[in-house]
């Protein structure tokens, strides 16, 4: 895929982060570093969260219909109504 470039205007306070991000012993030697890495971060939180909800559903999906109770409506409408 083709670099994309992109252009944005920050206000005063996120200037000022940034900045400050460039100043110190980040390891960021440019904007486009740092915003990299925020978009490869919030990639990899996308994965591990894809990986979580799997893991998490695994047992319901692998189950079958057999493991699963049914119910009405209205037992679902009492649960949920305050007591």
């Amino acid at each position: 895929m083709a670099n994309r470039r992109l252009h944005i205007t920050l206000d005063h306070d996120l200037s000022a982060h940034l900045d400050r991000k460039l100043q110190v012993e980040t390891g960021y030697e440019t904007a486009e570093d740092y915003v990299g890495e925020l978009i490869r971060q919030d990639m990899e939180a996308d994965d591990a969260t894809a990986d979580f909800m799997r893991d998490l559903l695994a047992d319901a999906v692998n189950d079958g219909e057999d493991s699963y109770r049914a119910i009405e409506p209205s037992d679902v409408i009492r649960r949920n109504s305050p007591r």
